[in-house]
């Protein structure tokens, strides 16, 4: 449907335009005011370094360390047997248990949305839950929507005065005064940290996977720079939640270079893959 095409190209466009604008723009005209300031930090604190060298490695071409990282801070503590002693876990919901959804301009993925409330469900299991904080991310206003809403069914959101979805009080705060939960787009996780990230990559489908089809097949996920801020709010614990099958190609690595790895740790020593 080149109507649907078009669209799906001129939404990249403009979140293209927008991420430029972001990263791009400001960064080009800080080096032109001043060259000596622009500075490339070489180390980072603030990710347990599994995930500091696997963002290093897919989007900074190796050149963060994550050396001088304390990992008795990074670690999280769950003893639940999915994510014991685990920092990359791919929760796998494939195409068989319901594919993606255009709800008009969105896209929608309700066997995700549940799966993920699922996993909340289950880290609430955990005492070492109590004192951490999770954010959940997607690409989808839609996706945010119906994560919203399915988390409503058990307890977690309600709607305000407005129709609108917020965290329920008992989810709002840590112990320690953080924010507790976060359901969102990655815009609004610009900028903040969370102790556990779930990522709902939504993209689930069966189109071609031709080059001129890569906007069709993956949309949003194929900017480098937000899956990137996506992975990157998470300190002890990634939770990438999807069809798996759609990551594990010469074409995912190709146009979701960040998905493509992200799959591939979660085969070593500190991944893992559950369904």
């Amino acid at each position: 449907n080149d109507i649907v095409d078009e669209a799906i190209k001129g939404e990249y466009e403009l979140r293209k335009k927008y991420e430029e604008s972001l990263f791009g723009i400001i960064f080009n005209n800080l080096e032109q005011a001043n060259p000596v300031r622009r500075i490339t930090l070489s180390n980072q604190f603030r990710m347990h370094p599994v995930i500091g060298n696997f963002i290093s490695k897919t989007y900074y071409n190796g050149i963060i360390s994550s050396d001088l990282v304390k990992i008795e801070s990074k670690q999280h503590g769950l003893q639940l047997p999915w994510a014991k002693g685990k920092v990359a876990v791919f929760c796998d919901v494939p195409r068989s248990c319901g594919s993606e959804y255009r709800g008009g301009k969105s896209k929608e993925r309700r066997a995700e949305a549940e799966r993920i409330v699922k996993l909340l469900d289950d880290l609430q299991k955990d005492p070492a839950f109590d004192h951490l904080n999770v954010g959940i991310i997607t690409f989808y206003s839609k996706q945010v929507e119906l994560i919203c809403e399915v988390a409503s069914g058990r307890g977690y959101t309600e709607l305000d005065g407005n129709g609108s979805y917020v965290i329920k009080p008992q989810y709002q705060m840590t112990p320690d005064g953080r924010e507790k939960l976060r359901i969102g787009s990655v815009d609004s996780f610009q900028g903040k940290e969370f102790d556990i990230v779930i990522l709902s990559t939504v993209r689930s489908n069966n189109f071609k996977r031709i080059d001129e089809n890569n906007l069709k097949v993956f949309g949003f996920l194929t900017l480098g720079n937000r899956l990137n801020v996506a992975f990157s709010r998470a300190q002890k614990l990634v939770i990438t939640v999807g069809d798996r099958n759609m990551f594990s190609d010469e074409f995912a690595e190709t146009y979701v270079k960040g998905l493509y790895e992200f799959n591939k740790l979660t085969e070593g020593e500190y991944g893992n893959r559950i369904q």
